[in-house]
């Protein structure tokens, strides 16, 4: 028994000028319907079904579902991070990114062609991007730990501090030590 493979669109609408795709788009967000949207387009010169149109019309309002669950996601993300420093959000973000690239992976069954390319980049990009962000925690972590040294032991212009400021300070670094 063949599998099943998932194709590329070539639909009638995906073939048109950037400008009658972008009117099909608004058209569709605004709310009208698959005949309606035909009959504007047959208006205009083009030979569109109103099947074509709701075929089209699927596949886009899917992938405008999905785009803003990833934002309302990211809006989650981005508010309940409150204090926390930008590489915490950057992380989660990423993480994010990856999981919506897995995700795209697993709905096709083989890469081929430009996309695949474009998706193993676009993996390759967001762990560089995860490998930096841990190096410059890292380089934190050991440049906060060298002032907490400092502090704790004191300097010839300076006292060391108090356990419940070293604690205070230590917090605020996110050290447990």
């Amino acid at each position: 028994m063949r599998r099943k493979t998932q194709q590329r669109s070539h639909s009638k609408i995906s073939k048109l000028p950037a400008s009658v795709r972008e009117a099909v788009d608004k058209l569709i967000l605004s709310g009208k319907t698959y005949d309606e949207i035909a009959e504007h387009l047959q208006h205009m010169g083009e030979d569109i079904s109103r099947a074509s149109v709701g075929r089209y019309g699927q596949r886009f309002l899917a992938q405008m579902e999905k785009l803003q669950l990833f934002r309302d996601q990211a809006r989650v993300v981005v508010d309940s991070a409150g204090d926390r420093p930008a590489l915490e959000i950057a992380e989660a973000a990423n993480q994010m990114a990856l999981s919506a690239v897995m995700e795209y992976i697993m709905e096709i069954d083989s890469l081929k062609g430009a996309k695949a390319t474009e998706v193993i980049k676009a993996l390759a990009l967001l762990e560089r991007s995860g490998v930096q962000r841990e190096r410059l925690k890292l380089e934190a972590r050991k440049k906060a730990n060298e002032i907490i040294k400092t502090l704790e032991e004191g300097t010839p212009t300076m006292a060391a501090l108090s356990p419940e400021h070293m604690a205070y300070i230590k917090g605020m670094y996110g050290l447990t030590y």
